[in-house]
């Protein structure tokens, strides 16, 4: 962790990002080679695809999504799924939930998600609107809230995906147990 904090700066790293890297790399562990989820085979939550778009995107030789050091894992982390999607500029609560189920299924299926909550256009970008909407949210009804009705929705989403599919029942008990311990401590 010293040197991804050099990377980003300690501002990020007292902002959440420890906590939620941290999080998201216990939830996603290391090799998976479950080939059934959106992206095949995923290293610390990097599929071969994201990898091979980050080393293309920045002149590096191709790897095997196996071979990856997990200090690159956590730079694509910190800069494609926390910095690009704007998860840093948020309460830091609310940005590791938003950043641990968009490593799983994208930024911007986890910014849809919020913004169904908040009751504004779900259009994946999080903008000023959505923004404002989570500062006006949590100033109304509180964090908490705004976090369980968060994982309500994001709940809803992988039901509606493992139902009637038999292949999906092993990875749904999985998922509600990753929901379940992003649940907030009262």
């Amino acid at each position: 962790m010293f040197l991804l904090s050099l990377l980003i700066g300690e501002d990020t790293m007292s902002n959440g990002f420890t906590e939620a890297i941290g999080k998201t790399l216990k939830n996603e562990g290391g090799l998976n080679l479950n080939e059934l989820g959106r992206g095949g085979v995923s290293n610390f939550g990097i599929t071969q695809q994201t990898l091979d778009e980050y080393n293309s995107s920045r002149g590096l030789p191709a790897e095997a999504v196996a071979d990856m050091p997990k200090p690159k894992a956590q730079t694509i982390l910190l800069e494609d799924f926390y910095q690009k999607p704007g998860f840093n500029r948020l309460p830091h609560r609310i940005g590791n939930q938003l950043f641990d189920y968009g490593v799983q299924s994208g930024p911007g299926t986890a910014i849809m998600a919020i913004q169904r909550v908040l009751g504004v256009e779900a259009d994946g970008i999080l903008g000023p609107i959505t923004e404002k909407a989570i500062d006006n949210f949590i100033s109304d009804k509180g964090e908490t809230v705004l976090i369980n009705g968060y994982l309500d929705e994001r709940q809803e989403h992988f039901d509606r995906l493992t139902s009637g599919s038999q292949d999906f029942k092993n990875i749904k008990r999985g998922l509600d147990k990753r929901i379940l311990k992003m649940r907030p401590k009262e």
